[in-house]
């Protein structure tokens, strides 16, 4: 359905670079480079991307790009050119609030899988982040048909339905965690690999932790023991 998160990205400085921590973080291994550099992290619907490019960390599927972007506006929202690509036409696009994210149109052949299970380096959860919680949740309402379950306490609001999970956040930047099987040893890794890592945290369904890659990167991992 619209609205699904199709594809996410991290931006980083250098992607070489990232290839070789992701990699020995996740065991991810990555695509030849595309036509603006961007690497796809094989057998996941991600990638990594040049900062410069200024990628939105989640793209969600939809049916119509060019009805979606019509949508948007209407709303008040933005949007810059609708841009073909192999996998699918695909936009940038902001909310009234100025929430960022992508809209992508997959091709036949390149609909994410909806089996929501996660193995180890799949996405656990998403967060987009906004300034100004009750516009964005109306706006997404209104697009995607969003709604939403209790907020945290935090004060995010889980979105019902989304695999994989996502929040609608009032804090802080959209961002994306990672599914893994042993925290404490991801842990271990992103410190050898030259990045930081806080030590874990409990959540009622599992320990997760904030990392961050060794050029700035941010980004989060969690256990799930549900």
């Amino acid at each position: 359905m619209d609205g699904q998160l199709g594809y996410w990205s991290l931006n980083v400085a250098d992607t070489d670079r990232a290839k070789i921590f992701f990699g020995a973080v996740f065991g991810w291994s990555f695509s030849a480079p595309g036509s603006e550099g961007g690497i796809n992290v094989t057998d996941h619907w991600g990638g990594l991307h040049p900062a410069s490019l200024g990628v939105s960390a989640a793209a969600y599927a939809v049916a119509d790009a060019a009805k979606t972007a019509a949508r948007v506006r209407e709303l008040g929202g933005t949007t810059a050119d609708l841009r073909d690509h192999e996998t699918g036409p695909y936009l940038e696009a902001a909310d009234p609030a100025g929430s960022r994210f992508g809209i992508w149109q997959p091709a036949p052949g390149y609909e994410p899988s909806a089996d929501s299970s996660a193995t180890a380096g799949d996405i656990a959860y998403f967060v987009q982040a906004t300034s100004d919680l009750d516009r964005s949740r109306a706006f997404f309402t209104d697009l995607f048909g969003w709604t939403y379950g209790a907020p945290g306490s935090a004060g995010g609001l889980p979105i019902e339905g989304s695999a994989p999970l996502g929040f609608l956040s009032p804090a802080g930047e959209s961002g994306l965690a990672f599914g893994v099987t042993d925290i404490a040893t991801t842990v271990a890794a992103i410190r050898a690999a030259g990045g930081t890592a806080d030590d874990p945290l409990r959540s009622p369904y599992g320990p997760y932790a904030s990392a961050v890659d060794d050029q700035g990167t941010r980004f989060g991992i969690f256990q799930d023991e549900t």
